[in-house]
């Protein structure tokens, strides 16, 4: 297989990735495109190295780098009251939110900001006015009935 193709293909695959963080929430693409564009580099230096060897170095380097990512998002979080991570959206506890779906079954959406966000409370019809009391995850509201 061309070399050049190779090179051109792990930066498609790493703005996949990247594509997909900016949709998708919570920094696990990031650091996968991240490995992606660090394996195009490589190839682009060293073609000399088979397909399969890339695709290895590839999976070692994205599995390093989601880990190490996680270690220093954590302890960023731990060290900074506004930093990188659930944090961020502590500053919505308190406010009253319109559900734009349904709560049912626990889970359900509600505009947040300019965004849509998942919640998890009681279950609550469409349009009701739930208040923000908590954080289930980095990308999770938890709500109850106003």
């Amino acid at each position: 297989m061309d070399t050049l193709n190779l090179f051109w293909g792990w930066f498609a695959l790493a703005t996949l990735f990247l594509v997909m963080e900016m949709i998708l929430p919570g920094f696990a693409f990031l650091w996968i495109g991240l490995a992606a564009a660090i394996v195009g580099v490589i190839v682009f230096v060293a073609p000399v190295l088979t397909l399969p060897v890339q695709i290895a170095l590839f999976g070692v380097l994205g599995v390093a780098a989601y880990f190490i990512s996680r270690r220093f998002i954590s302890q960023k979080t731990r060290e900074e009251p506004g930093g990188i991570g659930s944090n961020v959206h502590a500053r919505y506890i308190g406010t009253s939110v319109v559900l734009d779906e349904a709560i049912e079954n626990g889970r359900g959406r509600a505009r947040v900001g300019d965004t849509t966000w998942a919640v998890v409370g009681p279950d609550a019809p469409a349009g009701a006015s739930v208040k923000i009391i908590g954080l289930k995850d980095e990308t999770t509201f938890r709500v109850e009935p106003v």
